[in-house]
C-alpha cells in the first residue's frame, strides 16, 4: 500500500499526486489546506494545529498531537502509516519554508528506506530518494542531473553505473562532495551501496 503524506512545506509536483483506493492519503498539520486548495480528501490527520488554518473537518480521522514532543508531526504520521502496512511513500509539502523541517524530511526518507520501504520526497524541480545497503535502478529515459550523498558516516562499495560519470566500490564520506552533479545519459542507470545509506537527489520530477 502507498501512502502520500502532505506537510506544511511547499505543495509541488501534484501531477504524482495519483493515489487509488487503496491508497492512504495521511494530511500532516498545515498540509490539511493545501490538499484542500487542491481538492484532495485525505483519511487521516496528523499534527498539533500548529500549522493548520481553520477547523480540522469532524468527519475526518484524527490523530491530536501536543506541542512539545520529541518528533516531528511528519515522523510520526510516517510511523501511524508504517504500522498500517505502507511501504511506498510519497512526501508533499516537505520542503521549503524551515530548513530544519526540510532536512528532517531528508533524515525521514533514509529511516523509512532502512526499514525497506521505497520512499520519494518531492520538491520544486526535484525529488529526493535513498538506497541502504543495495542498489536503486532509474528508467531509461530519465535525463538531468542527480547528485549522491552519504547520509551514513562513510558508505563502502558506491558504484554508479550507466551514468556520464561512472565510479566503482568507492568509499565515500558523509564529509566528501565527490558524487554531485552526475548525470543520467538515456540509459538505465544504476546506484548501489555495499554497506550505508545514500542519499539521491534528482533534479527533474520526471522517472519517480
Amino acid at each position: 500500500m502507498k501512502c502520500y503524506l502532505t506537510g506544511a512545506g511547499d505543495f509541488v509536483g501534484a501531477e504524482h499526486f495519483l493515489p487509488s483506493d487503496k491508497d492512504l492519503i495521511v494530511a500532516v498539520d498545515g498540509g490539511l489546506n493545501s490538499l484542500q486548495k487542491a481538492g484532495i480528501k485525505p483519511q487521516l490527520f496528523v499534527g498539533d494545529s500548529d500549522s493548520v488554518e481553520g477547523p480540522v473537518p469532524a468527519d475526518l480521522e484524527r490523530i491530536a498531537l501536543p506541542v512539545a514532543k520529541n518528533y516531528t508531526d511528519m515522523m510520526i504520521a510516517a510511523e501511524e502509516a508504517y504500522t498500517r502496512g505502507c511501504r511506498t511513500f510519497y512526501l508533499f509539502g516537505a520542503t521549503g519554508g524551515r530548513m530544519d523541517h526540510t532536512l528532517g524530511n531528508i533524515q525521514l526518507v533514509a529511516n523509512l528506506t532502512k526499514k525497506g520501504c521505497l520512499v520519494y520526497l518531492i520538491g520544486e524541480d526535484f525529488w529526493i530518494t535513498a538506497v541502504h545497503n543495495g542498489k536503486m535502478t532509474f528508467k531509461k529515459d530519465l535525463k538531468g542531473y542527480f547528485s549522491v550523498y552519504s547520509l551514513s558516516d562513510v558508505s563502502k562499495g558506491v558504484t554508479e553505473k550507466n551514468v556520464k560519470y561512472e565510479i566503482e566500490n568507492y568509499t565515500l564520506e558523509n564529509s566528501d562532495p565527490r558524487a554531485i552533479s552526475n548525470e543520467f545519459i538515456g540509459e538505465e542507470g544504476e546506484i548501489s551501496v555495499e554497506e550505508g545509506t545514500l542519499i539521491i537527489c534528482v533534479e527533474s520530477l520526471n522517472g519517480i
